[in-house]
């Protein structure tokens, strides 16, 4: 029974020593951020297909177009990879994660205004720099903020705020948003858009204002 009560705390301190790490402003704001983020990449997740559908990309072609975010990514991935001293050396967390987010309200705002067509394919590429500045650099930016004894843990953190609450409240509020501003059978694509543009956005003004490293 006592090494079973010491394993069972072994296990659990550091899950707590990550959710200790919320008591320090920088790592909190950043958590909401993420979180908030993740609910509007359901946006780009579920309705970006149907969008460039209705924009006369055929369904043979979508899975080439959808791709390019992917490329993008791993790019961008490889990039920030090779250069992550001097990337953050010149812009710090805080502007690289600021950037990272303001390139999905640019992908958004790109959406919402629906043309030139050419324009909104490309933009594909800005999901996947996004997810690399944000995302990727966000999993260092915790692994620093996190002693080696609770990395994991709070890694982890992060991982269930962006893909497991994140993207659940996302799918709700993309799911409600796409519905409500349906009309005659047809999704209005710039309301729809504006609302992950303006939210955004708006997170990355208020994480460049209020973070600071």
């Amino acid at each position: 029974e006592v090494n079973a009560f010491w394993i069972a705390t072994s296990v659990a301190l550091p899950f707590i020593q990550a959710f200790g790490l919320l008591s320090d402003a920088n790592f909190l704001i950043f958590i909401l951020v993420a979180f908030i983020v993740a609910t509007q990449l359901q946006f780009y997740f579920l309705g970006t297909a149907p969008f460039l559908g209705e924009l006369g990309v055929e369904s043979k072609n979508m899975p080439a177009v959808m791709s390019i975010a992917q490329a993008a990514q791993v790019l961008a991935t490889v990039f920030v990879a090779f250069n992550e001293k001097e990337v953050l050396g010149a812009l710090g967390f805080r502007w690289t994660l600021a950037i990272g987010v303001a390139m999905w309200g640019v992908l958004y705002a790109v959406y919402a205004a629906g043309k030139p067509k050419g324009l909104v394919l490309a933009a594909q590429s800005l999901h996947g720099m996004a997810y690399a500045f944000f995302i990727g650099i966000g999993f260092i930016y915790v692994n620093q903020a996190a002693t080696a004894d609770f990395s994991a843990s709070a890694q982890a953190l992060l991982t269930v705020s962006l893909f497991g609450f994140g993207f659940f409240g996302g799918t709700q509020l993309t799911g409600a948003v796409m519905d409500g501003l349906k009309a005659e059978g047809k999704f209005r694509w710039r309301p729809i858009f504006l609302v992950p543009c303006v939210v955004t956005l708006a997170s990355a003004a208020v994480f460049a204002a209020l973070f600071r490293g």
